[in-house]
């Protein structure tokens, strides 16, 4: 059976280069019999041989190993960049139990890190579980053996949070098995400093506390940031309907201050025609007026003035006081039709008598008055004034 694995070790960063860096030598990993905690809650004891853990090949995984601070993730090409802060180097070498290493961290986070108490170095490995119970020639009793240890890389953890002896696992979402082992004389009451962890689909697991903190930062971050899009999504849309409407306010008053340019363009346009028609009816109104009140100045009258004293004139009898202008034009026009009927019953009692006269001259000039009024009167009927 397949499985990833943290073991972690302890160490001092005394030495410092010139440039600043932290170099050391330092015991990475170990022989001997840990307890692992499995998916379902139970805990197995796991068997480190030598012939294992000092196999040349394991030995070689080690070489050149990225370190990073925590156990983030597995490193590969995509997260090597960012996660990377140091390396092992190629001196590596058994000193039994230990398998000792030199290495280097080289980066501001990881030197930040290690000088901030993370001075804990905990390997990150695959290996092959062999469900085979047994007891080693130390007379420590197992229930699996690991083989086949392939190492990914170190991490930098906090000592102080994980303790000289602490032992965690936690189950992966692809089944794997996932530990942080401290080698040595572990507690059986380890499993106190678990977390529970819950992911998004609902499994949950017991995990290292810095990986439950980590998750509980990561999702407090993502909860404050989905907050924060709502409430920005909140007020733009609140933005966009203001501007809108100040828009649409815009569009309204445009769409007004054309149609009184439009108004204002056919009143000026009209101008011309409207004093022309202006002067006409003045002229007439002079003209139907002056037979009736004489030769006076009509420059300072007003045309209900001059309407008045027309009506005043012909009717005496009529009351004008408080009508109004349409009144009095109306009572104007009226009076002068009257008058003008008056005018030509007369010219046709006139011509009568003249045709009823016993010379037949006179009859004949009557009747070419009378012809003349009636042609006259065809071409150049009366018309009322305008109003």
């Amino acid at each position: 059976m397949a499985a990833k694995r943290y073991y972690s070790e302890s160490i001092r960063f005394d030495a410092k280069s010139p440039e600043g860096y932290i170099r050391a030598e330092a015991p990475i990993t170990k022989v001997g019999v840990f307890p692992y905690r499995q998916a379902d809650g139970t805990v197995i004891r796991e068997y480190r041989p030598a012939s294992e853990v000092m196999k040349a090949s394991s030995m070689a995984s080690l070489s050149n190993l990225p370190i990073q601070v925590d156990h983030v993730a597995f490193l590969d090409a995509n997260n090597m960049q960012a996660l990377k802060v140091g390396q092992t180097g190629e001196k590596i070498r058994a000193d039994f139990p230990y398998i000792m290493a030199n290495l280097i961290v080289d980066t501001e986070k990881g030197i930040s890190a290690a000088e901030a108490g993370k001075n804990q170095l905990s390997c990150g490995y695959w290996c092959d579980l062999e469900m085979r119970a047994g007891v080693t020639d130390d007379g420590e009793a197992f229930d699996a053996i690991q083989t086949n240890i392939r190492y990914n890389h170190l991490a930098l953890c906090e000592q102080a949070r994980l303790g000289p002896e602490l032992q965690i696992q936690v189950d992966r979402a692809d089944g794997d098995n996932i530990a942080f082992h401290q080698p040595g004389a572990f507690r059986r009451d380890s499993e106190d400093t678990m977390k529970k962890v819950k992911l998004s689909n609902g499994l949950e697991y017991d995990a290292a506390p810095e990986v439950a903190v980590e998750m509980d930062s990561l999702r407090a971050e993502f909860a404050a940031a989905n907050e924060k899009a709502k409430a920005d999504s909140a007020t733009w849309a609140q933005e966009k309907a203001a501007m809108q409407t100040k828009v649409d306010t815009a569009e309204a008053t445009a769409a007004t201050e054309k149609q009184k340019a439009v108004d204002l363009q056919k009143k000026v346009d009209s101008f011309p025609t409207t004093i022309a028609e202006g002067v006409k009816a003045r002229a007439k109104l002079e003209a139907d007026a002056r037979p009736v009140l004489g030769n006076i100045d009509f420059g300072t009258k007003t045309d209900s003035d001059i309407r008045r004293e027309v009506i005043l004139k012909k009717a005496p009898s009529l009351k004008l006081d408080g009508k109004s202008d349409e009144s009095i034009s109306t009572i104007f026009e009226t009076v002068m039709a009257t008058a003008s009927t008056d005018a030509d019953d007369k010219n046709r009692q006139s011509t009568a008598k003249n045709f009823n006269s016993d010379s037949g001259e006179e009859r004949k000039d009557a009747d070419k008055v009378l012809e003349d009024a009636e042609t006259n009167f065809k071409k150049n009927p009366y018309t009322p004034a305008a109003k």
